[in-house]
């Protein structure tokens, strides 16, 4: 059995099997969209925002961090005390809010 795969390391690896799940879900005010965070896939652990039409299933990328970070690195420090406050582990986007037209 090889070490690389015992449950353990894909725990840690994928930060308790979380990686890749939608969290934070809103839901628009007519039902046809619902807002979300979620990572690329299993180990990837940068969050974006999400948007998914119901109506169409067509599901898209709202807010891209890497984008939207112009290739900065490094957090602001104070940035980096409020998620360690808020024990948040995710990289990437962590919060959102939409206006009454969830947008």
């Amino acid at each position: 059995m090889s070490t690389a795969d015992t449950f353990p390391r894909q725990s840690a690896r994928t930060q308790r099997f979380t990686l890749g799940a939608p969290r934070d879900v809103t839901v628009s005010p007519g039902g046809d969209r619902l807002a979300f965070l979620r990572s690329g896939g299993p180990e990837d652990p940068v969050t974006a925002l999400w948007a998914l039409d119901l109506p169409d299933g067509l599901e898209r990328v709202v807010a891209d961090p890497s984008a939207l970070l112009a290739g900065a690195r490094e957090l602001p420090p104070e940035e980096r005390a409020r998620r360690e406050r808020a024990r948040e582990s995710a990289a990437g986007i962590t919060a959102y809010a939409t206006d009454d037209a969830h947008r």
